[in-house]
């Protein structure tokens, strides 16, 4: 005979069991589709990784505005070049899941975006700020700069 501690851990292991035999199924077969599935929570989760993903590249932005001494007109410019960029990126990163793309074809998609934002990021700049920024993107910026 079970002890009721060993009677309540079984009854808790199928019961998960049983529940995830009830999900797995339907997951599976959304994986095979390229759907995101129906576990609640995972869009949630990458929801909120993508925007801490956003917060921390704002804060980078935030970073090499204040290092580079934009002007207002200069960071004004600069932020709609950043966020034109972050669009578009989001974009090729969404193609993906979706299947559109695949990764090769993302990464040479976001290689071209940068380098596109940072042509036209170092065109507002002077020439004393664009040598502070190759300076930086040799050492790269660290909090204590």
């Amino acid at each position: 005979m079970h002890s009721p501690k060993k009677s309540w851990i079984l009854t808790v292991a199928c019961m998960l069991m049983l529940c995830s035999m009830a999900i797995l199924p339907s997951e599976l077969e959304a994986q095979r589709r390229g759907e995101p599935g129906n576990v609640r929570g995972r869009r949630d989760m990458q929801k909120r990784t993508e925007e801490m993903q956003k917060l921390q590249a704002e804060k980078q932005f935030e970073r090499l505005c204040n290092y580079l001494e934009l002007d207002k007109k200069q960071k004004k410019k600069a932020r709609k070049l950043f966020k034109d960029m972050h669009k578009k990126t989001e974009k090729v990163a969404r193609e993906m899941r979706e299947g559109k793309l695949d990764q090769s074809e993302a990464s040479e998609k976001r290689i071209k975006i940068y380098m596109d934002y940072r042509e036209k990021f170092r065109d507002l700049l002077s020439p004393e700020q664009n040598e502070k920024y190759e300076k930086l993107r040799v050492r790269g910026l660290r909090s204590d700069s």
